[in-house]
């Protein structure tokens, strides 16, 4: 078996999922007659990715940034507290 084949072999199902969830949720918001502002189109949402990406992107760094700043945080008083927790005797 080829690289390609064995890679090919590993991300086709997931794809797939994903490709069939899409044409689900286009499928449902057409067949229920869901209005846009509930639950707008995998394709209305892509365009709007598109059109207002010089907006989106600042905001998503901006996102990721208080993510990991967060995760950071929580990491450390988790440590600190793990520490002292480990340091008592209880029971």
């Amino acid at each position: 078996m080829t690289a390609f084949a064995r890679i090919w072999s590993k991300i086709w199902p997931p794809a797939l999922v994903v490709l069939l969830g899409l044409v689900a949720w286009e499928a449902a918001v057409h067949l229920f007659s869901i209005p846009p502002f509930l639950l707008p189109t995998p394709i209305s949402v892509g365009e709007t990715i598109v059109s207002e990406s010089a907006r989106l992107l600042p905001a998503a760094g901006r996102t990721a940034v208080a993510t990991l700043l967060g995760f950071g945080a929580s990491l450390m008083i988790g440590l600190v507290t793990g520490s002292v927790l480990s340091m008592t005797t209880v029971a």
